[in-house]
């Protein structure tokens, strides 16, 4: 890969069941639940790799909901790489997802709007739980299982975001509900 270039490979990983660290038995019947979209940020001509995840209450995974997942990790590429002018995008390829027709207009439109100049997506084959990004999601869960074990309660995405925005190397962003959920009044 060039200094020019970047690539994010990113999943959904399974939705984070909040939990509070002394629960009655009525809260498993009225879980909250929130979102992660996880990744890892390779950058041409540097040896270091990003890791990250965002968090929302929203359970939206459209192409339009994976963009606003995206937009902060943009950012940071921007405004810490400039050289930056490829993106090559890496995930598994849902239907529902990534791999469909809304996600490749975004994704011809989104990066120019942003500076780059050229744009790629890659689709592996479904793997349930055996990429950098899985490992990203994984790392995020447990870290805040064990905050939980500890007496610290997460009972909201918020409370998530909170915990897990100064635990250790993975950069995390809170993108909020209603941003994900009209994407275009927030734009």
């Amino acid at each position: 890969m060039s200094d020019n270039e970047c690539l994010i490979h990113v999943d959904f990983s399974e939705n984070y069941t909040c939990k509070l660290a002394s629960e009655i038995q009525a809260m498993h019947f009225s879980q909250t639940q929130a979102t992660l979209h996880t990744g890892v940020l390779y950058t041409g001509g540097v040896e270091e790799h990003m890791c990250f995840g965002t968090i929302s209450p929203s359970k939206e995974k459209s192409p339009p909901a994976i963009w606003v997942h995206l937009s902060p990790i943009l950012d940071e590429v921007k405004a810490f790489y400039p050289s930056i002018e490829v993106v090559h995008f890496f995930s598994d390829g849902p239907t529902t997802q990534y791999r469909q027709k809304g996600n490749f207009f975004l994704l011809s439109t989104e990066h120019l709007n942003r500076g780059f100049k050229r744009s790629t997506w890659n689709f592996f084959e479904a793997g349930h739980g055996k990429g950098a990004p899985d490992g990203v999601g994984g790392h995020l869960k447990r870290t805040a299982d064990k905050l939980v074990s500890q007496g610290r309660d997460i009972g909201s995405a918020q409370d998530l975001y909170r915990a897990l925005v100064d635990s250790g190397t993975v950069r995390v962003f809170y993108i909020a509900e209603d941003v994900v959920e009209h994407p275009q009044k927030n734009a």
